[in-house]
């Protein structure tokens, strides 16, 4: 045979030349290449797919008949496990005889029809490189070697997924944690709480309307004192009337009366006088009555005076009354004067009625002076009315008044009251105004109050102010001290005083409702070397209008000292607001602490604030709380934690740390905020932050959420939990370390888990399940180890190898489990013991020669050729013939039916055997319980049918089968009705010799009203026993 004419080479000529040799297009045709399509088609050789698509060529069982084949059964214990490229299918090895190899299906979904075939393998597991982060399901059978395929190992897949690339894991986890709210809110720096800072500044600047309201109240005093006039009685000039009145009789009588009578027609005036004087040793009585009526002033003046004057006294008594037409006035004093030796009295009392003022002004008054002071006490009363063409007024002015005056210290007391009531054509009001003062040698006591009610404009306002101030002078006992220490501390004016002030208000227009009320208490004190104060400021509102409602308080609390070269503060501020419109409601409740101290060249503060929050609208619901708790030690100059630039209140070199910007640092320049990187700045700058959060929202679901941050300088850590209504949940952390330590360990400082330089630290683990993509140890234990590509390794030492359906320990080895050779605990079919004997019942040989080989129960399925001689004691075989029958279809009916027919062809000599199964039809029957009123019912039924076998139309075989039913129904359920049906194997019966007769299995109801029937699904495989004849 001529050898192909190939052509030697890799260029492209002779790789041109050879393929068209191969494909027939050139040369000898003989040498045209063969496909394993044509080898498949003319029956030479199977196809098996393989791995990646290609397919593998075997011999075609049909034209190589070698050894016993068994249907193939389903694989069990089939399992999937996922790496990071492949999935690793593995399950128990087959039982059958005759196995060939095993096919793997894949799909993408547990779908069986959708699966594809992705490969074959012999052993008893298949490895699938399919990449990572993929899933797929499988499905496993076995093929044996004539190519018959058996079932599947169950209509669903087992999935498998393989690991993703952990570098795209944490890409995602960098995503999701970039998006995550919580990682967020960790990485946001401590939040500030400027809005609290505000509202108490805004309180703070609202007491300069109680400055305005004390100006009131003083204006109004003014007011009235001006409106009384002078308060005090001038002793001087009514001792001087005294005087003049008897120096006018110096002329020396005993009895002295006069009375004068003038009349004036040229001006109208009509004057009357009586004088009654009288003297003695003793002294003088001196009686002057006048009277003076002036038609062209229409004035009436009315006057009684008594004199009487004594060695050691001098005293008068007048009584004036003047009516003045014109004017409309009328007015009346009465003045009682003593001068003694030992000092000086003067009481008057006064009244005026004033009809074109519509006033009426009451006034009593008494004034002592002696030679240890002067004493004073006044009571004044004013009554005004007045009306015009707009406006309509009453005011009542009253007031109370004492003093002493000594040469060392003057105390003073007084009690003003003004009342007034307005009514205009635009508003109406109504005010009253009292005030209370003491002093005591520069010690003083007040107590004012201001009420208001005003009407006008569309608007309704009434308010109430009040004013309560104690001062104390301490200048005098610093004086004394300063004097016994030799300092100057006289020189200082120091004082302590107390304050109350407190201003209600409340306003009513056309478009809201208002309430408001603000008070502070305060007080001060001034020591030797440093100042005392101490603040409370409240104030309170509620407003309430058409498009909604508020209620907010505000109070500070404030204690300060001041020395010349150091000072501290402490405070506690808190704001309250609650507020619900149409949309939404609010309450919000923010709480500050503070305490501070600034030394000659360093400043220290420290700060606790809580921050709550309720939100609700329609869609959502909010409740968040933040606590902070800071502090700062700096220098001397003020420092700023807010998230915009101080724009008031800066002087040069204060600090700024930015809130916004993880609180970064800034000093001012005396022009501007200059951003700094001082690390001194910053390392002095700690906060820690608490805040917890729940959120519901109609659309988006709830979610709870608690973090907690410390930040010092520029260094921020945290840690947070978030859970949401969508089954996801979030625990992070915010740290360069990370440490888990046990406390009561006897080395408590040994870390059980530890992050630290971007790596985690476990001293030991318990892990269930863990996908590492590398892996470096210096020692692994483990009951199984999977390797879906290969294991690679210099040295295996000891140990075992279980492959399945194969298993190599201590130089021995066993193939095929469930044969007779034990070994491990298992029986194999083939085995190869330590001491190299092969021991195998599946033996399968197609080439070689045996050699010296005792063989037992050997079995030659096809022809034998024996050249030698065959020696045997015995040959014992019942060779048997068998074929497989269906029964005919009939339906149900009473009989007789035939119901399958069986032909035994080729006569023998000898009886045979023949073995029917299942081939005798059907027997059934039904029930219906009715549905009863009450309880349960049940009922039964039953048939029975006669099984037949005929040879040759005689009966040789008969039995019969008893088939039952029952059914129980009740109220609820109804009328039931049950079905059952059986089939009987039929059995065996003799063949007689030198017979070929004709079988049928004949069937027919016998008793019960039920039926008997056939079709396919009655099915089985008849055997003849003794070889000589066939089926048909």
């Amino acid at each position: 045979m001529a050898k192909p004419a190939y052509r030697a080479g890799r260029d492209q000529a002779a790789t041109s030349e050879n393929v068209e040799l191969l494909t027939g297009q050139r040369g000898d045709k003989l040498d045209k290449a063969v496909t394993f399509r044509e080898l498949n088609a003319l029956g030479l050789a199977t196809l098996r797919p393989g791995a990646g698509g290609i397919y593998v060529p075997g011999k075609n069982p049909d034209l190589f008949p070698t050894g016993v084949y068994d249907k193939p059964h389903a694989p069990v214990n089939v399992q999937a496990s996922g790496a990071f490229h492949t999935v690793l299918v593995d399950w128990d090895g087959p039982t059958y005889r005759g196995h060939a190899h095993t096919e793997v299906w894949r799909a993408e979904t547990d779908s069986l029809p959708a699966a594809t075939l992705v490969g074959t393998t012999i052993a008893n597991m298949f490895s699938d490189a399919i990449g990572k982060g993929a899933k797929f399901y499988y499905w496993v059978r076995f093929v044996n070697g004539k190519d018959d395929h058996g079932p599947f190992h169950g209509e669903h897949g087992v999935v498998a997924e393989t690991s993703r690339d952990v570098q795209d894991i944490l890409d995602e986890l960098q995503g999701k944690i970039e998006s995550s709210h919580l990682a967020q809110e960790l990485l946001k720096p401590i939040l500030d709480v400027p809005q609290l800072s505000a509202i108490i500044d805004e309180t703070k600047a609202n007491l300069a309307a109680l400055d305005v309201r004390e100006k009131q109240i003083n204006d109004l005093l003014n007011h009235a004192q001006g409106a009384l006039g002078d308060n005090y009685i001038n002793v001087t000039l009514i001792q001087e009337q005294l005087r003049q009145l008897i120096n006018g009789y110096q002329t020396d009588f005993e009895d002295f009366r006069d009375a004068v009578f003038a009349v004036d027609p040229s001006t109208g005036e009509i004057t009357m006088e009586a004088v009654n004087a009288v003297r003695s040793e003793l002294g003088a009585e001196i009686t002057k009555v006048s009277q003076h009526l002036d038609a062209v002033e229409a004035i009436v003046k009315t006057c009684v005076t008594r004199a009487e004057i004594s060695a050691d006294l001098e005293k008068i008594t007048s009584i004036e009354q003047q009516i003045d037409g014109i004017n409309g006035t009328l007015s009346q004093t009465a003045t009682k004067s003593e001068v003694t030796a030992v000092g000086s009295q003067v009481t008057q009392v006064g009244q005026e009625l004033d009809a074109v003022k519509g006033t009426l002004s009451q006034k009593a008054a008494k004034t002592e002076v002696d030679e240890q002071g002067q004493r004073l006490t006044v009571a004044e009363q004013q009554i005004s009315a007045n009306a015009n063409a707009n406006s309509a007024t009453a005011e009542r002015i009253e007031q109370l008044k004492s003093e002493l005056q000594f040469a060392d210290q003057a105390i003073m007391s007084s009690i003003t009251e003004l009342a007034q009531s307005v009514a205009s054509d635009t508003q109406a009001l109504a005010q009253k105004m009292s005030s209370l003062e003491v002093a005591t040698n520069g010690n003083t006591a007040a107590i004012s109050e201001l009420q208001q009610a005003v009407s006008g404009d569309g608007q309704s306002l009434a308010s109430k102010f009040e004013n309560m101030t104690v001062s104390v002078d301490l200048a005098a006992d610093a004086a004394i001290g300063a004097t016994l220490a030799g300092d100057d501390e006289s020189n200082r004016q120091r004082k302590a005083t107390g304050q109350i002030r407190r201003e209600q208000k409340v306003l009513s227009d056309q478009q809201q409702a208002m309430a408001t009320t603000i008070e502070q208490l305060d007080a001060e004190f001034q020591t030797e070397s440093a100042d005392l104060r101490g603040q409370i400021i409240t104030e309170q509102t509620v407003r309430a209008s058409e498009t909604g409602a508020l209620a907010q308080r505000v109070s500070s609390v404030e204690a300060e000292f001041k020395a010349a070269d150091l000072s501290l503060g402490a405070s506690i501020s808190e704001v309250a607001k609650a507020s619900a419109d149409a949309d939404a409601s609010l309450a919000t409740q923010i709480q500050q602490i503070t305490a501070d101290y600034q030394g000659e060249d360093e400043r220290l503060t420290a700060q606790i604030t809580e921050e709550s929050t309720a939100r609700a609208n329609a869609v959502q619901s909010l409740a968040n709380q933040i606590n902070t708790v800071s502090a700062v030690a700096g220098s001397k100059n003020k420092t700023f934690f807010q998230a915009t630039a101080p724009g008031t209140g800066m002087g040069t070199g204060d600090l700024w740390f930015d809130t916004a910007n993880n609180n970064r640092p800034y000093r001012y320049s005396g022009t501007a905020w200059v951003a700094t990187d001082d690390p001194r700045i910053a390392a002095n700058a700690a906060a820690v932050q608490t805040q917890s959060q729940a959120i519901a929202d109609l659309q988006n679901g709830a979610q709870a959420m608690w973090t907690a941050k410390a930040t010092a300088g520029q260094i921020t850590a945290g840690i947070g939990l978030i859970a949401k209504s969508d089954g996801t949940s979030q625990v992070a952390l915010s740290a360069s370390q990370v440490f888990v330590f046990n406390p009561n360990s006897s080395t408590p400082m040994a870390p059980l888990f530890a992050i630290d330089n971007g790596q985690t630290v476990i001293a030991e683990a318990i892990i269930r399940k863990a996908t590492i993509q590398i892996i470096q140890s210096e020692k692994i234990t483990a009951d199984y180890i999977k390797a879906g590509v290969s294991i690679t390794t210099p040295l295996i030492n000891g140990g075992q190898i279980d492959m399945g359906n194969a298993f190599m320990a201590g130089g021995a080895a066993g193939f095929g489990k469930g044969g007779p050779y034990g070994g491990w605990g298992w029986g194999w079919h083939s085995i190869i013991y330590s001491d190299g004997s092969i021991y195998t019942n599946k033996l399968n040989a197609e080439g070689g020669y045996v050699k010296n080989m005792t063989m037992n129960n050997c079995t030659i399925e096809q022809d034998c050729v024996v050249k030698g001689t065959v020696y045997a004691d015995r040959i014992v075989g019942d060779v048997y013939v068998a074929r497989d029958y269906v029964c005919s279809t009939n339906g149900r009916q009473v009989g007789p039916i035939n119901v399958c027919t069986i032909k035994v062809n080729q006569p023998v000599g000898f009886a045979r055997t023949l073995t029917i199964p299942g081939l005798a039809g059907l027997v059934g029957c039904s029930v219906t319980a009715e549905g009863p009123g009450s309880g349960t019912l049940t009922r039964e039924n039953w048939t029975e049918m006669l099984v037949e076998v005929l040879m040759d139309g005689a009966v040789v075989k008969s039995f019969t089968v008893r088939v039952s039913v029952s059914a129980t129904s009740n109220p609820s359920s109804g009328p039931v009705t049950r079905e059952n049906e059986i089939g009987p194997f039929v059995g065996d019966i003799t063949i007689p010799a030198n017979r070929e007769p004709t079988v049928v299995v004949r069937i027919r109801r016998s008793a019960g009203d039920g039926w008997v029937r056939s079709d396919s699904t009655q099915s089985g495989r008849v055997v003849m026993f003794k070889q000589g004849g066939s089926l048909s």
